[in-house]
């Protein structure tokens, strides 16, 4: 089988989503090629991210009562910044794009990304949804105040609170898990633990992870 070439569209800074995708990539052992999707423009994801978090920035000083929903909501609408293109399909969002890719190129590089059979693959399904509504939304509200808006971090104490505080009870659960299998889905490594990676790279060593001796 001819090795496929892909373009991937991101810019800098590289969100979570993009480096989902490149994780996905290089377990399927697909070359890609990077198209620079800011290059010679002056707007773009790299500025819309700065432009979310000058919004948050006005909630906080316009709506101080209502900034914690109100920041949650523009933190979960976040740009992905991401591109994919393959010559059939073209796809933005970061968990399609893995999905298409484990699905189109099955006998490509690590083939149990979505399980053997129909009983893992629910299995798989399960934590696959479990990091996209209850993982991906506080981790990521983490993430972006503390790598890529640091400096707006001493004035977001209830929402980063609030965020560690759900983040805590799901990895709870995560730690109880990984106490009796290697991997979440079970002993084999899984798009619901490569799903799980680009966030958890940034919080790797935050109390939430390190306190918890399965998911450290």
């Amino acid at each position: 089988m001819a090795t496929p070439l892909v373009k991937v569209g991101y810019a800098e800074p590289i969100l979570p989503d993009v480096t989902r995708v490149l994780a996905c990539l290089n377990e399927k052992e697909i070359k890609f090629e990077h198209v620079n999707i800011n290059k010679g423009k002056r707007s773009g994801h790299a500025v819309d991210l700065l432009n979310l978090q000058a919004k948050v920035s006005h909630l906080i000083d316009t709506n101080p009562t209502e900034t914690s929903h109100s920041v949650s909501v523009q933190a979960s609408t976040r740009v992905h910044g991401l591109a994919f293109d393959d010559g059939q399909e073209t796809l933005f969002e970061s968990r399609a794009i893995c999905r298409y890719l484990v699905e189109k190129y099955a006998n490509r590089g690590n083939r149990t990304l979505l399980g053997r059979d129909s009983l893992e693959r629910l299995s798989i399904e399960q934590w696959l949804k479990s990091e996209e509504h209850s993982f991906d939304p506080p981790s990521w509200t983490l993430v972006l105040y503390l790598a890529y808006a640091p400096a707006m971090r001493p004035t977001q104490d209830d929402i980063t609170m609030e965020s560690e505080r759900r983040l805590s009870k799901v990895l709870d659960v995560y730690d109880q898990r990984l106490a009796d299998h290697r991997f979440l889905a079970g002993d084999e490594f899984t798009l619901a633990d490569l799903f799980h990676l680009p966030n958890s790279y940034y919080l790797a060593k935050q109390d939430a992870f390190t306190s918890r001796e399965n998911v450290s």
